[in-house]
């Protein structure tokens, strides 16, 4: 179970769930110091509950042909680790 987007900047580093003021989640800055790999970890922890919900849909709704399961298993493998299973 996470906790539901949309999230938004917040103050210092932090995020914040708009729908839950209680969610907070923070981008730590790597020991390089690169802001723009701080920012760019920030907007992945802000779309992931979106992309979690894109794989789900794309999941479900792809037909597969036989022979063509690369897809199916990288959804399937990004679904488990969101949910905590891979």
């Amino acid at each position: 179970m996470h906790t539901p987007g949309p999230w938004e900047d917040w103050k210092n580093g932090f995020i914040r769930s708009i729908g839950r003021k209680w969610a907070v989640a923070r981008a730590f800055m790597p020991i390089s110091g690169c802001k723009k790999e701080f920012e760019a970890n920030k907007k992945l922890i802000k779309a992931a509950p979106d992309l979690l919900e894109a794989c789900k849909v794309a999941l479900k709704r792809t037909p597969f042909p036989v022979g063509h399961t690369r897809l199916k298993e990288m959804l399937e493998d990004a679904i488990a680790k969101a949910e905590g299973q891979g």
